[in-house]
């Protein structure tokens, strides 16, 4: 049975009755308390969620071998990080779209540069 025939399951997520007023109107915010990431409800909760995400990772037969094919996507994120902070995204984007208009490549820039 492959990763993907198996049930996954995620860790419980309580919902609390917190409410938000928003110029009159009410909007429910359930799932509040996981806004704070240095609580220890917040953290065990991640920690169970990531229990589950990896497990499932590390089932994918070909996820250690795009991992060592790729020991520059750690860069990569680095990069794309900084670029964000420095927000030169659109710039970039622009540029590679230039630059693969002018190679004649079908790829497309990801819009999530």
């Amino acid at each position: 049975m492959s990763s993907s025939e198996k049930p996954v399951t995620y860790p419980s997520s309580h919902k609390s009755n917190q409410v938000d007023n928003y110029h009159g109107t009410l909007v429910a915010d359930p799932y509040r308390w996981l806004e704070d990431p240095d609580s220890e409800e917040t953290r065990t909760w991640i920690e169970a969620e990531n229990q589950v995400t990896f497990g499932y990772l590390s089932e994918i037969p070909t996820r250690e071998k795009l991992n060592s094919a790729s020991p520059n996507f750690g860069i990569m994120k680095n990069m794309v990080s900084l670029l964000k902070k420095a927000n030169l995204c659109q710039t970039v984007r622009a540029i590679a779209t230039f630059i693969l208009k002018m190679m004649d490549c079908k790829t497309k820039v990801s819009s999530t540069l």
